[in-house]
């Protein structure tokens, strides 16, 4: 029993590109989706997408690997919310305190 990889799939959009694929690869190991757009594939695709991409220089290629993450979704609140100080004519008005103006805190006696 052989633990060999499968052979890799190309996957082209634009028949261009498939032409010269085949002139080097094997016909059945190509496909070609000229009516899909490449990101447009890969975001269906559950799998990481390995994707060759053109250089600027001539001759020359990139590699670009999409995959997956499960990153835990953002909270509805702000981890640490904004305060809020009472001021005003008995209080009716309330005004926002960030934690880089910090204020001492005064006992109920002491006013001023």
């Amino acid at each position: 029993m052989s633990n060999s990889l499968p052979s890799p799939r190309w996957i082209t959009f634009d028949s261009e590109t498939s032409c010269a694929l085949q002139a080097r690869i094997a016909p059945e190991r190509i496909v070609e989706f000229s009516n899909q757009r490449p990101l447009e594939y890969v975001l269906e695709r559950p799998s990481t997408v390995v994707a060759m991409l053109p250089a600027s220089e001539p001759n020359q290629s990139a590699l670009a690997i999409f995959r997956w993450n499960s990153a835990p979704l953002p909270a509805n609140e702000p981890e640490n919310p904004p305060h809020m100080q009472v001021a005003g004519f008995l209080g009716l008005t309330d005004e926002l305190v960030f934690e880089d103006d910090p204020q001492e805190k005064k006992g109920w006696w002491r006013w001023g």
